[in-house]
């Protein structure tokens, strides 16, 4: 499920870092639209990027910041368990944003703990999602006032 929302941010990261889009949000959401992706998800997906993304590269983890040119090397039992096109969209994910360098490391270690054999490309879209936008109190705030995001708001 918010898999297909870490797909929405990443479509919306490269297309503002392309700078194709001249704030035409528009044209994006049509384009998304026009991939299968509903409203709701595209709208999340905005509001998320402009609400979120400010402020996650306001903060500076002291624990772990890697220079903005160096690329973290695998280990070799991750670069065993990650395929390498996981390892790319990883970086991908990293490289615009969306992950600072705490949340990379996390995602890393998430894979590890999963236990599995192969970490492919969903599977790191699973495990970002989880650490983007669930499990952590701490970063409850990317949820807040989303109580229902794929469903009514309404209590009946």
């Amino acid at each position: 499920m918010h898999e297909r929302l870490i797909e929405v941010i990443m479509y919306l990261l490269k297309e503002f870092k392309s700078n194709r889009t001249n704030e035409n949000y528009h044209s994006l959401s049509q384009e998304l639209s026009a991939k299968g992706y509903s409203n709701v998800e595209i709208n999340f997906a905005l509001n998320w990027i402009f609400n979120n993304l400010s402020q996650k590269q306001g903060k500076i983890n002291q624990d772990i910041e890697y220079s903005s040119r160096a690329n973290r090397l695998l280990h070799q039992l991750e670069r065993i368990i990650l395929t390498p096109e996981a390892y790319g969209y990883l970086l991908q994910m990293h490289q615009l944003g969306l992950l600072n360098d705490a949340e990379f490391e996390e995602v890393i270690d998430g894979a590890i703990l999963e236990a599995s054999p192969v970490i492919d490309i969903e599977d790191i879209k699973r495990i970002a999602a989880l650490v983007v936008f669930g499990g952590d109190p701490e970063k409850k705030g990317a949820w807040e006032g989303f109580l229902f995001p794929f469903g009514s708001n309404t209590i009946q």
